[in-house]
């Protein structure tokens, strides 16, 4: 009867809940929480966060203020908490509704309707913000960094705690508190602030208590004393160890950020002799905020902070400032502040008054201009104003240009200097536009030639066009990067650091000759030639020219006495190498992708120092000797540092294995898709150091029984080959993935393989080899068993499913030439070392309909709880939007952003990338794909002539619209290219701390397909991070079978990874 009553209550809100929202489109709901509402996690259920709440009817009009008399509570005790973990005090004429409906919009909710019938759902509170009903009692931040408990407390001086009474305690980073019960909803409490402060054990003679601590430190009237007892010595030295790294802290020294404070305790201003305090990440009121809240204390607003006479260090970045009190310009001692990160839009002209100020971060607000009074700062030597809204330099910096020679603005929108400024700003030496709006041509300049003392110059990311700074002899540094540059000049005379990567440049116009230049970085450009003198310069240390058009590359970079340590020449179309190869020091070489057919003799001899060398994808049909035998029947002792040797994709033979058998340290070979038959017992015994051996796509027939003396081998892939038995390999104890699919001719039982230590197995397309489950039921295992039937349905055989952690996966959906089925499709994964990605596969067809299939990739980076929970959950989130009546372009939009809210908190710091692919017919010859993404998982359909991208890279560098929004809605872009210095993606499944900068809204397209489409492919970031469109098109058409075709392409990604040591 309870049960039956409960649903007809569910029935019956269900019912109000949509008259309510039916009767206005400024209806809607917010779940507000208790405020001593435990801490929630993604584990809680559904009924956990249901008592620990109610739902609230409330329109978008609808203040703050009003709620609170709805509620029952005190007219400022609504707080807010964001998916950061911060909280906040809402602003009394805020409207929490108004405030929801915003973020639900932000993450990709564009209908009204369907935002309206969010405000009951539960896990909207995970990724958008929470509302309390007062300040809550516990949050995230707050278990990060303080103790809390339930302890027998006693005053050392007898007084309020002259007797041992059980209150709830919590130590922060600076203090002790203890409450008047045993919650903090009692209110009043007592602090003793840590610093200068004592911690010290106290065992028996205590009334019986065996462990106890005794602290001195500060209390309202002067020095105070407590002693705290624990029920056991692991809690007693847990909080032991907390407060004496807080008073081994000097007084001078105070840390706060991140304490959910509003205002700076009082106790905090009994240290007089302050001279370092970090209020980061906090709520900071003004007076004036105060009273706004009715927030009232005698002491601790920011106005106060100008009692610490002695301060020389201030941090209150990010407090969501929207000015600085006046007051603070009174810190006479100052020498660094932080303001950063909050809403300032105005710096007040008494800043004159900091007279010892070197330091100004200013960054992140929104600044667009200065006062002039700033020119008395003559000690400032550092100021920060990237990511403001200034749209010219500001005229104040001319006149600090003598002392201050830094101009770091990126992320503002500057388009040009004046010509009268740029006279007067001849001092600077260094200047950062980043991320502006410059946009120089032929017919256009910026007057940077007239910038003569100039060492430092970064312009990446802008629209420039052309540049010609041939005056600017004393430039050091240089970066360009991400422009549309066809025309440079530059002087070389003091250049170091030359950064011009994805741009049009033709040829590089660098005169006098760069004799210092230590990094040159052209890739990604239109380069047919080289300077000469680039083989020359003795002082190179790193030069990348990948993705150019290069022939040859000069002669001198192969010689002794440089410096070269790495040369990348990847993707361009060289046809050979110097022959003159003389004691060179180059470590990396790359070279894949180009148009070598053979090797300079002196290879290997000339280059001893070589420890990665990477041929991918050239024309070699053999390898020179090295030094040592005359003949190919002398032994050949060769003592050389290379680790890592990538040849695969040639047409390479036997004879290449003699020459690889005198690497003897040699940890990665990869020989894959070449023309090898054998391995030899001789070959395999010299390698006795290799971790990772790739021969797939050769002809071999067997694997050689000594092939169980690579005792450290970890990584075997040997697919696509003719083998037809295998050792045991139960054998090798450290072999850990073993790839031997598509070996059709391959037969046996798997039970062997099943009992290997392997964590990754793959024997795809083998339809001879018996799998039996009644032959693995006695087996034990973590291994997983891919296997695809000869009609290309993939399944998995798998006794005990590791965690889903691999470096790539590709997918391949490929149009057969006649079958049952329209579509074949192929997967392919592979594990990583060093650089380990966390990946999850969804495969399913039919589904959910017996004429569309579902494929997906979900990539976590390098974590695999989110993938895992992404590949759970959208088949279902996908199924309940198609049965609601959607199309498949919002059922696919819609399910992403579900399944994100369904994160709940897994998804708070994690994130995921993620591609989703939909086939459906709509005829019986006609075929339609649909193709969400979001982040940097990709999809490309391969056309008989040309691919054709479906997705879109959600990455900063990347997307210059995305960078753009990132920054309105008050992010950064840091220098790495990462929001905020966290997510190299703007928009990812998760990482709901970064909202609303990173978002989950996905890109949807949908096409026709027809006779002209081959294949389709979804593949993670591993996979796109090293392969082409173009380069990945070819390599399908080339594979009738779409299992090896997705191998193929694993195999052509996994060859520029770090050494594996």
């Amino acid at each position: 009867p309870h049960h039956h009553q409960h649903q007809q209550q569910q029935q019956q809100t269900k019912q109000d809940q949509a008259k309510w929202i039916a009767a206005d489109a400024k209806n809607g709901f917010i779940r507000v929480y208790r405020r001593d509402a435990p801490q929630l996690s993604a584990v809680s259920s559904a009924a956990a966060v249901v008592r620990a709440s109610s739902v609230v009817a409330c329109t978008t009009e609808t203040t703050a203020v009003r709620l609170c008399q709805q509620l029952s509570v005190h007219s400022n005790a609504l707080h807010m908490e964001t998916p950061d973990g911060r909280i906040r005090r809402l602003d009394p004429f805020e409207c929490p509704l108004a405030l929801q409906n915003s973020m639900l919009a932000e993450l990709g909710y564009s209908e009204a309707r369907r935002v309206q019938k969010l405000g009951p759902a539960i896990d909207i509170g995970f990724c958008v913000a929470k509302f309390y009903a007062g300040r809550p009692v516990s949050c995230r931040t707050f278990a990060r960094h303080n103790l809390q408990g339930l302890l027998e407390v006693r005053s050392g001086g007898g007084g309020l705690l002259a007797k041992w009474e059980k209150r709830l305690c919590e130590c922060g980073p600076t203090a002790v508190t203890v409450y008047k019960g045993t919650d903090r909803l009692a209110g009043d409490h007592t602090s003793v602030l840590l610093a200068r402060g004592s911690c010290q054990t106290v065992r028996g003679g205590k009334g019986g208590r065996e462990h106890c601590l005794q602290i001195r430190g500060i209390g309202r009237s002067g020095e105070k004393e407590l002693l705290l007892a624990f029920k056991d010595d692991v809690v007693m030295e847990r909080w032991r160890k907390h407060i004496e790294k807080s008073t081994s802290q000097q007084d001078q020294t105070a840390d706060l950020s991140e304490s959910q404070l509003e205002t700076v305790p009082e106790q905090l201003f009994a240290l007089t002799q302050l001279r370092s305090l970090n209020l980061k990440r906090n709520c900071l009121f003004t007076k004036a905020m105060a009273e706004s809240h009715q927030v009232r204390v005698k002491l601790g607003y920011l106005e106060d902070l100008h009692r610490f006479r002695h301060l020389t260090v201030l941090n209150l970045s990010a407090n969501r400032l929207t000015e600085l009190p006046s007051s603070l310009c009174f810190l006479k001692s100052l020498v660094e502040l932080n303001i950063a990160t909050n809403q300032i839009a105005a710096i007040p002209s008494e800043i004159s008054g900091l007279t010892k100020l070197e330091i100004l971060h200013a960054h992140n607000n929104r600044l667009a201009s200065l006062p002039d009074s700033m020119s008395a700062l003559t000690h400032l030597s550092m100021l920060v104003l990237a990511f403001n809204h200034f749209l010219e330099v500001p005229p104040v910096l001319a006149a600090m240009s003598r002392w201050c020679e830094n101009i770091v603005m990126p992320g503002n929108r500057i388009s040009s200097i004046s010509e009268r400024l740029a006279d007067r700003l001849k001092p600077i030496r260094r200047i950062n536009f980043r991320m502006n709006q410059i946009s120089l041509n032929g017919t256009s300049s910026m007057k940077l030639d007239r910038f003569q003392h100039l060492a430092y110059l970064d312009l990446r990311d802008n629209l420039i066009e052309s540049l010609d700074l041939g005056d600017l002899a004393l430039l050091e540094f240089f970066c360009c990067e991400r422009n549309r540059l066809a025309e440079l000049k530059l002087n070389g005379r003091s250049l170091k650091s030359v950064l011009l990567e994805d741009n049009r440049l033709a040829s590089l116009d660098i005169e006098p000759q760069p004799e210092y230049l230590e990094y040159l970085d052209a890739s990604h450009n239109r380069l047919t030639q080289l300077p000469a003198y680039l083989g020359e310069l003795k002082r190179l240390v790193h030069c990348r020219l990948s993705h150019n058009f290069l022939t040859e590359l000069p002669p001198g970079l192969f010689l002794d006495g440089r410096q070269l340590k790495a040369l990348i020449a990847g993707h361009n179309a060289i046809h050979s190498l110097p022959d003159e190869i003389r004691d060179c020091g180059i470590e990396e070489l790359q070279l894949q992708h180009n148009w070598l057919s053979r090797l300079p003799d002196a290879v290997f001899s000339g280059l001893p120092r070589l420890r990665l060398l990477n041929l991918t994808r050239n024309r070699l049909t053999s390898l020179p000797r090295p030094e040592g035998g005359q003949t190919s029947a002398d032994p050949i002792e060769f003592n050389s540092r290379l680790q890592e040797l990538s040849l695969s994709f040639n047409h390479l033979d036997n004879s290449a294995l003699r020459v690889l058998a005198s690497f003897h340290r040699l940890r990665v070979l990869r020989l894959a898709f070449n023309q090898i038959t054998e391995l030899t017992d001789e070959f395999i015994r010299s390698l006795s150091f290799l971790q990772e051996l790739n021969v797939s796509g050769n002809q071999l027939r067997q694997l050689p029984a000594s092939l169980l003396m690579m005792e450290r081998l970890i990584v075997l892939k040997a697919h696509s080959n003719m083998l037809q038995e295998l050792p045991n390999f139960r054998e090798m104890p450290e072999l850990r993935m073993l790839d031997l699919g598509c070996n059709q001719l391959l037969t046996g039982s798997v039970r062997d393989l099943m009992e290997a230590r392997l964590s990754f197995l793959d024997l795809s397309c083998n339809d001879k080899m018996g799998i039996s489950m009644q032959d693995l039921t006695t087996v034990t295992t973590k291994s997983t068993i891919k296997t695809v039937s000869s009609a290309g349905g993939i399944q998995s055989l798998s006794l005990q499913r590791p965690p889903a952690a691999a470096a790539g996966a590709v997918a391949v959906a490929h149009r057969p030439a006649a079958a049952a089925l329209p579509f074949h499709a192929g997967l392919a994964e592979s594990t990583g070392s060093r650089n380990r990605m966390c990946i999850s596969v969804l495969n399913k067809m039919p589904y959910p309909t017996p004429d569309s299939g579902l494929f997906a990739v979900f990539d976590g980076g390098r974590n695999s709880t989110v993938p895992g929970l992404l590949q759970r959950l959208f088949g279902r989130a996908y199924w309940e939007q198609l049965k609601a009546g959607l199309g498949e372009q919002a059922a696919l939009r819609y399910a992403l952003l579900a399944i994100h809210r369904r994160l709940l908190g897994h998804g708070r710091r994690l994130g995921a990338s993620g591609v989703i692919l939909c086939l459906k017919r709509r005829s019986a010859d006609r075929w339609e794909a649909t193709v969400a993404n979001c982040g940097n998982a990709e999809a490309l359909l391969v056309q008989r002539d040309r691919p054709m991208r479906l997705s879109r890279l959600f990455t900063a560098q990347c997307d210059r619209d995305e960078a753009e929004r990132v920054v309105q809605v008050g992010g950064m872009v840091t220098e790495d290219g990462r929001v905020n210095g966290s997510c190299d993606c703007t928009r990812q499944l998760g990482c709901a701390y970064l909202h609303p900068c990173v978002v989950p809204e996905p890109q949807v397209t949908q096409v026709n397909l027809t006779e002209t489409d081959d294949s389709l492919i979804l593949a993670s970031r591993s996979f796109w991070s090293f392969v082409s469109y173009d380069e990945a098109a070819e390599e399908v058409r080339e594979a009738e079978q779409p299992v090896a075709a997705a191998k193929r392409l694993i195999d052509l990604a996994q060859v520029v990874y770090d050494i594996i040591l």
